[in-house]
């Protein structure tokens, strides 16, 4: 769902912080324990990343994974599904920004190529 809401423009990137401060606080789930220490602290660095902007498509698949984990072992927590969402929004924005950075690269690509054969052919 979140997914949908993303392409379709129903959700924007400007809501993020918003969504940040919700998933943040399903931290409270380390209670619980979920996962291991090192999963915890790849969690926050993840978060982190995020945050500024920096979370590779690979990495964006890896935070979800986690949230993943988080929800079948913690299912009853409503902390456990925030997380999920959050992570699955993130994982939408930055497949997103990567696949425009790919497409502009592209039609970058293409305008060159397009003035190079223009001065070769006015020569």
């Amino acid at each position: 769902m979140a997914e949908f809401l993303i392409h379709e423009g129903v959700l924007k990137e400007y809501a993020k912080m918003i969504i940040v401060n919700e998933a943040r606080g399903t931290m409270r789930l380390a209670v619980a324990n979920p996962l291991t220490k090192e999963e915890w602290e790849r969690l926050k660095e993840l978060f982190e990343k995020n945050e500024r902007d920096e979370l590779t498509p690979e990495e964006a698949e890896e935070f979800l994974e986690h949230a993943r984990k988080v929800v079948r072992e913690c299912g009853e927590c409503i902390e456990a599904w925030k997380l999920h969402l959050y992570v699955t929004m993130v994982r939408v924005f930055v497949r997103k920004k990567h696949l425009e950075m790919k497409e502009k690269k592209a039609q970058q690509g293409t305008a060159q190529a397009w003035r190079e054969s223009q001065s070769s052919s006015n020569k």
